[in-house]
């Protein structure tokens, strides 16, 4: 079943097909009071040498800003409407690990060494599973808040909603 959000609901997509998973509701934590949901989804994929894409997206949204936001191996992107609500997914990883070196995609040393890719979507965040990859778990935590002006963000709340969000990767 899918989660439901103040944003529609969670679809989780691998090569852009609709894909059945199981989420955990966590628990709220103690210096997120204003926190309103919080869970994780992890996706079992074994890579076959061929390019892939895992998406959480949320194709329902309408009347939405969004902006992205990083930290150490965590990447995330953070959805705002119209109705003061946010919504951030956050994933392991680093976006760009890969570049393309002698006509050939290959990890950049000079960043954290994971053996994919990160892709920000309109509507969502990616993993994009490469040729050598052999990471065979994909984690999607995200949660949501109220009483978020997009116009007048609130860093409060927006750290509430950050620590919810990636937490449970460290």
């Amino acid at each position: 079943m899918k989660i439901n959000t103040p944003f529609g609901k969670i679809s989780i997509l691998i090569d852009g097909n609709d894909f059945k998973y199981t989420s955990k509701k966590l628990k709220l934590l103690e210096d997120a009071p204003h926190v309103k949901g919080r869970y994780l989804i992890e996706i079992d994929f074994t890579p076959d040498g061929k390019k892939h894409t895992i998406s959480c997206v949320l194709n329902d949204m309408k009347n939405y800003k969004s902006s992205q936001e990083s930290g150490e191996d965590v990447q995330s992107i953070v959805f705002y409407n119209e109705e003061n609500w946010a919504l951030e997914i956050g994933v392991r990883g680093e976006q760009w690990i890969y570049c393309l070196k002698d006509g050939i995609w290959q990890v950049d040393e000079s960043f954290w060494h994971r053996d994919y890719d990160i892709e920000y979507l309109k509507k969502g965040i990616s993993y994009t599973i490469m040729p050598d990859t052999v990471t065979d778990k994909y984690i999607f935590c995200f949660a949501w808040i109220d009483e978020v002006d997009y116009d007048n963000l609130s860093i409060d709340r927006c750290d509430e909603l950050w620590k919810s969000s990636y937490v449970d990767f460290l």
